[in-house]
Parts: structure tokens; sequence; C-alpha cells
């Protein structure tokens, strides 16, 4: 390890990782999310090493213009996403929302409107809600109950926080002329559920992967798919869905 390297003890969504990175902004980045604790007691270790932010570099579209920090940030991602599944957790690319006291994760392909969705809803019912996160949050099963946990990754307008909060309901984002809300199949899950979070290299972690795919569809988690304009309707429509009923003022 380069004995420059500056150790950063970072928790996420429950895990103690040992970060070492090079960039003092790469820890700037990460201060909201670092715990107390030593390296010998991390669950993980990840080195950002130069080698490996130049390859980040060599794979992104005009990587040669990301600034060093920026490059040790998605090598962080990818290799956070790669351990996770060790510990019950998985990443996702996503729009989380807290409402009351419970987490809301929207999903769907790129362009679908998740962050829009989740605007909606901030405008809608105010103060009540807030942003998890933005882009890439984490799921995690603890106790029986999946929780959704937020990240140094917020997406381009850099909404969310290090919260954590009891999952409620995913919902699967389709852009339509009318707004529309049912239970999603089985089928319909497997066939998008995967595409939505990232799913390690490694066998052993890939399979507990799609094993925490397969329980968060049986720990009380409604499951729904949205046709939904960008009006204040589909927020209001979807959070029925969600709740039951549309919260009090």
């Amino acid at each position: 390890m380069n004995g420059d390297m500056k150790y950063e003890p970072i928790l996420l969504a429950g895990v103690r990782f040992a970060v070492y990175a090079n960039s003092k902004k790469t820890a700037e980045r990460l201060a909201e999310f670092r715990g107390d604790f030593g390296p010998n007691d991390a669950q993980a270790a990840i080195t950002l090493t130069g080698k490996k932010v130049q390859r980040e570099r060599e794979l992104a579209e005009n990587g040669g213009f990301y600034a060093e920090h920026t490059l040790e940030l998605i090598v962080l991602h990818r290799e956070v996403a790669e351990l996770l599944p060790r510990f019950n957790a998985l990443a996702a690319h996503a729009s989380v929302i807290e409402m009351d006291g419970k987490g809301v994760i929207f999903l769907g392909e790129s362009g679908a409107g998740k962050s829009t969705h989740s605007r909606l809803w901030r405008e809608r019912f105010g103060e009540r809600v807030s942003m998890i996160n933005d882009d890439k949050p984490l799921l995690r099963l603890e106790n029986g109950r999946f929780w959704v946990c937020g990240s140094p990754w917020k997406g381009k307008h850099g909404l969310g926080n290090s919260s954590i909060a009891p999952l409620c309901a995913a919902v699967f984002i389709n852009k339509a002329k009318t707004d529309s809300v049912r239970a999603m199949s089985a089928y319909e899950y497997w066939r998008l559920m995967p595409a939505q979070v990232l799913i390690p290299n490694d066998a052993g972690r890939a399979l507990n992967a799609l094993s925490l795919l397969d329980k968060l569809k049986t720990t009380g988690v409604k499951v729904l798919s949205l046709n939904c304009t960008a009006e204040h309707s589909a927020a209001e429509l979807a959070c029925r869905a969600v709740f039951g009923e549309l919260p009090k003022d």
C-alpha cells in the first residue's frame, strides 16, 4: 500500500469499510459516512490504487476529463457493490425517498422518471418527504427486514444523506399519458429487478445477490408497477398504493 494513502473508516449499509484513498476530495465526499472504528475492526478493506484509477479512466467515456477524486469514487462504488452481498446488502440504481419514517424506492430504466417522481412527492407532501438518495442507494436485509440506506453517490444534483429507513415499497416507474398502478407479477419482477441492482462478478456473491432479491418479495415490501405522468396526481396515486390511503396533511 502507498504510504501516502489516507485511511477512511466508512460505514455503508451498516458495513464497516476500511477505505484507503489518495485524494483529499475523496475523503471530503465520504465524510458524512465516516464511522468510529479502526482498520482492524473493519469488515472489508478497499484500496483505491493509482492503477485502479487509471484503469477506470481508460474505461470511462471522456475519462481523461475526470478529476482523480471522481474516478476514485467510481472505483469505490464498483468495489463496494462487489462486496456488499457478503453482508446481506446490495447496491441499486434508483431514487429513494423517506416519508413518515418509511422508505420508498423508485426503480426503472434510465430516463423512466425516477428522480422526477421523487421530486413530485417532495412537492406534493412537503417536509414530510426527504431524499435518502437520488442515484445509487444501498439495500440491506437485517433481522428479516429490508432497509434502504443512503450512499455517497447521490447523482448529478447531489440529493441524499446518510440516513437509513425501513423499506416499505419498491415502485417501478413507466412513463405514460395517464396514471395507473398495480401489483407487479413475479414474472415482471424477475425480468426487471436484476437490472436495477449491481450483480457481482464473483459467482458466490452473485448467488447471494439473487437470493436477496428473492427474499425482498417475501418480507412485506410492496412491489408495484406505476404508469405515470409527471403530475402531482401520479404521486398521490402511488402514495395511496404504498400506504393504503393518502396521508393527512
